[in-house]
């Protein structure tokens, strides 16, 4: 009884046949049309029927029946003409979509046996070698829905590895099941995924790609999720209308906003608040309190959705604790510069306030969230406006503090060094 492998060996020898005889009947059909092609071209038969036409419109009555015997002839000679070259074209596509046919199922059956032998004579450190070779280094990838196609994707990257839709020979078929869970193992580890919401970390997570049941959150070492804050707006209103935020134990905590460690972040030199105006007995305060006590009809329509709203921004920030601990994590803040002053005509106290405000209504929301990832064991990065600052820097206290003043020496660095260039920039002109 033959082996399986053997029985493969001996269709790829049979497929193989077939494909070079499909090869030698489309190159040769192939040079039968273009020398039916060719006759016609030097035969010029469109023009030449064109100029009978004419002339039988003006010539005598003793030669039209001569010319009109010509013209009927030509007009015969370009329909054979044409009817060969309509037929040749059939036959050529025929031939074109066999051999084609005939390549895939070469290569279907040879890459099955060159799987099978790469995974059986072959160690999995060799192996997974092979696949980054393949995938290449460190591939970015960004997610993003296009309708219900969680497939659609953008890259950094050229290349076929970096899509979702992997071409037809990463498929069961062609590697086989336990090779093809090891490459797909491979890329998940090697990728870095990104997210550009919450419910799309949530589909990503659900998914089971290629149904091979591979978990992604116990592979993936690398994802980076995109906030903007319009996504975090909602919740950072809903807080200051309700009093309510987190504290780092996860339990909600009630304050008056603009309380004490907004009056700690604000208090230096550049700061243009007082103590009054922070300590609940000024007018802030009062403005705050009468804006959380008034409830129009508009307001109240609107908090089934704001809740939900919250719930599932909240919800989708807790399934990054589905990844296992040393993942590392990037939080991106999607903002402009300009909208945290960074702009022309911006005193440095007014950019230093507006910072901190930014920080205090909505990073505050987001850092004992970030404190407890940490904690957790993952690697955690927060990049705002392409500044990265890490919450686990060496010499800097794990508190919203230092990690504010940190941000700010950043920016004000990047901000001097922009505008510095361009004022290099203006004296060339």
């Amino acid at each position: 009884m033959k082996s399986p492998l053997r029985k493969i060996e001996e269709d790829i020898e049979r497929i193989g046949q077939s494909l070079r005889k499909a090869s030698c009947a489309y190159y040769l059909s192939y040079k039968v049309y273009e020398e039916t092609l060719a006759r016609s071209r030097s035969l010029n038969l469109e023009n030449k029927l064109s100029g009978l036409g004419r002339e039988l419109e003006r010539c005598p009555r003793e030669e039209y029946d001569e010319k009109e015997a010509i013209l009927i002839g030509l007009e015969d000679l370009s329909l054979s003409i044409k009817g060969k070259l309509s037929k040749l074209k059939i036959e050529r596509v025929r031939l074109r979509r066999r051999s084609d046919k005939l390549i895939e199922d070469y290569a279907y059956f040879t890459s099955q046996v060159l799987c099978r032998k790469v995974h059986t004579s072959l160690p999995r450190e060799i192996r997974d070698l092979i696949y980054e070779f393949i995938i290449g280094d460190k591939v970015r990838m960004i997610m993003g829905l296009s309708g219900s196609n969680l497939d659609r994707v953008r890259s950094w990257n050229d290349g076929w590895w970096v899509y979702d839709e992997f071409p037809a020979h990463v498929t069961l078929g062609f590697m086989g099941d336990a090779m093809l869970r090891e490459f797909m193992e491979t890329w998940y580890r090697t990728t870095t995924f990104g997210c550009f919401s919450t419910s799309e970390l949530r589909l990503f997570l659900k998914r089971n790609r290629w149904d091979l049941g591979l978990d992604a959150s116990k592979l993936v070492t690398e994802v980076g999720l995109s906030l903007t804050r319009e996504d975090m707006q909602a919740v950072v209103e809903r807080n200051l209308r309700d009093n309510i935020w987190c504290a780092d134990d996860g339990f909600p905590l009630y304050f008056e906003p603009y309380a004490p460690l907004y009056f700690e972040l604000c208090n230096d030199s550049d700061s243009e608040w007082t103590e009054d105006e922070l300590s609940g007995d000024g007018s802030t305060e009062s403005k705050w309190t009468e804006d959380a006590s008034i409830e129009d009809d508009s307001t109240k329509e609107d908090s089934s959705d704001d809740e939900a709203e919250e719930y599932r921004f909240q919800g989708g920030l807790e399934d990054l604790f589905r990844f296992k601990p040393g993942t590392h994590m990037r939080i991106y803040i999607l903002t402009d510069l300009a909208s945290l002053g960074g702009s022309h005509g911006v005193s440095d106290s007014d950019r230093r306030h507006k910072l901190n405000r930014f920080f205090e209504n909505e990073i505050r929301m987001l850092f004992p969230f970030l404190k407890r990832l940490h904690d957790a064991g993952y690697r955690v990065v927060l990049s705002i406006h392409s500044s990265e600052v890490t919450i686990d820097d060496s010499g800097v206290d794990l508190s919203l503090k230092a990690w504010a003043e940190q941000y700010w020496v950043k920016t004000t660095n990047m901000y001097a060094e922009r505008m510095e260039l361009e004022g290099r920039r203006a004296s060339r002109r």
